[in-house]
């Protein structure tokens, strides 16, 4: 168990050493962004015309830097594995 936990470890490591640094910030600010999501649609001033505007656009961003960086992160993943 534990030698397979190492295993994944490095090869986590490996990735993140391949990833260029643009990747490793798409993957890392759209997860912050998720995180911060409910907090911001449960604050009083979502329910605001603007409120109403931009938390769908927070969510689209937040969406689509986390879908690009986990894309660029499987992507370097398949290219280790088939090495």
């Amino acid at each position: 168990m534990i030698t397979s936990e190492v295993v994944i470890m490095r090869t986590l490591r490996k990735v993140l050493e391949r990833m260029e640094s643009v990747e490793k910030r798409l993957l890392l600010v759209g997860f912050l962004l998720y995180l911060f999501l409910p907090m911001v649609k449960n604050h009083p001033a979502a329910t605001s015309y603007v409120g109403n505007v931009a938390v769908p656009l927070y969510e689209g961003i937040a969406s689509a830097l986390f879908f690009f960086g986990a894309l660029a992160f499987t992507r370097i993943l398949h290219e280790i594995r088939e090495k």
